[in-house]
């Protein structure tokens, strides 16, 4: 290798040790600020109020049956498992079934049975909703 050469690799050699260290013992701007954002945050929603229905814990299953109608012989649309909640938005002439709020089905409403649930904030003054047509 000639001379020449050597030369310039100790030189690169040099300066890829160097610069870092140099550019490591620069100080510190601490008055730099931190970019604001440019676009919308999104809100925090709340949670619902007024009566809301839990689902039991019954020693068999870990779910109790989302039905179109107040009864067994209305379609399941879903379930609720155990200790999962939802707003309570009426019940059935007889008490016997819960209507609730339950997102992604047509009308967005649910009912359950209501010996498989507890109600809770003010479930003795839900309003007596008619059933819908059995299927």
């Amino acid at each position: 290798m000639s001379i020449k050469r050597h030369s310039i690799i100790l030189i690169l050699t040099l300066l890829s040790v160097l610069l870092p260290l140099v550019y490591l013992s620069l100080p510190v701007d601490a008055n730099v600020l931190p970019q604001q954002p440019t676009a919308s945050m999104p809100t925090v929603t709340g949670t619902p109020t007024g009566p809301m229905v839990m689902v039991l814990e019954n020693g068999q299953e870990q779910f109790v049956n989302v039905r179109s109608g107040p009864g067994p012989f209305y379609p399941k649309i879903g379930v609720l498992l155990v200790g999962q909640k939802a707003p309570a938005i009426g019940k059935s002439a007889g008490g016997d079934y819960i209507i609730i709020r339950y997102e992604g089905v047509p009308g967005n409403n649910g009912w359950v049975y209501a010996s498989y649930v507890t109600i809770t904030g003010g479930g003795s003054a839900l309003p007596i909703v008619e059933p819908p047509p059995t299927p």
